[in-house]
């Protein structure tokens, strides 16, 4: 039996609306259970430049390309379905964390998640931010533990959180022990799902030190953009 050509097929299916919605749905049925995703996306990080012992710490998170691929696990081959289409970030939670412990005194002093090109899930969209204010000394074995334990924060998206305390010995003596070793920007409303749609989330450290050392960590849902 003769391979239907897959070009024509998807040349001649479209021929009503109602064709194309129930090509869509097949469509997304074959995903399901036959076709992988491919999404290129790129998240780095960098750091601004110093004045005096203070600097900001940026992570950046954007989609290069995406596309949707059929794969024969027979042939081997990999054919392209279409282009800019294929999965959907939701909640993308991105974290950064100082060096914690006795003898660290650099200190997050604001923290800034902005975005371009997102797609809005409500009509009054909002960001989460969770910060962790931890006690001077303790340590953060794992972020999301961290974080758990912390009240968040809802905000229009762009809009920054200043901490109280804009450096150690500051954030100590106001919040009784406490300083801010964790930043973190939940996108809460918005997906990733479009070519060039970039978030990133800033965080302005103090150094008493005139060193920092940090870490980054993120986690997201993902699904299919095929609706």
């Amino acid at each position: 039996m003769k391979d239907k050509d897959i070009t024509d097929w998807w040349q001649n299916y479209l021929e009503t609306n109602r064709q194309e919605e129930e090509l869509k749905k097949q469509i997304k049925n074959d995903l399901e259970s036959n076709v992988e995703f491919f999404k290129q996306y790129l998240i780095e990080g960098r750091f601004g430049e110093w004045v005096n012992i203070t600097n900001d710490y940026t992570n950046i998170w954007k989609i290069k390309h995406g596309m949707v691929l059929e794969y024969d696990h027979y042939t081997k081959d990999i054919k392209a379905f279409f282009y800019n289409f294929g999965l959907t970030q939701r909640n993308l939670h991105i974290a950064q964390n100082l060096a914690d412990g006795e003898g660290e005194v650099s200190v997050y002093t604001r923290q800034d998640l902005q975005g371009q090109r997102l797609t809005k899930r409500s009509n009054s969209p909002l960001i989460k931010y969770v910060a962790g204010l931890i006690p001077y000394g303790d340590n953060v074995y794992n972020v999301w533990d961290t974080l758990s334990k912390m009240s968040p924060k809802n905000v229009g998206l762009g809009t920054a959180e200043e901490f109280v305390g804009k450096d150690f010995e500051a954030q100590k003596k106001v919040h009784h022990g406490k300083v801010y070793r964790v930043v973190s920007g939940n996108l809460k409303d918005y997906d990733i799902r479009n070519e060039e749609a970039y978030v990133n989330l800033k965080g302005d450290i103090h150094s008493g030190d005139g060193s920092i050392r940090v870490t980054w960590a993120y986690k997201t849902d993902l699904g299919s953009n095929l609706y």
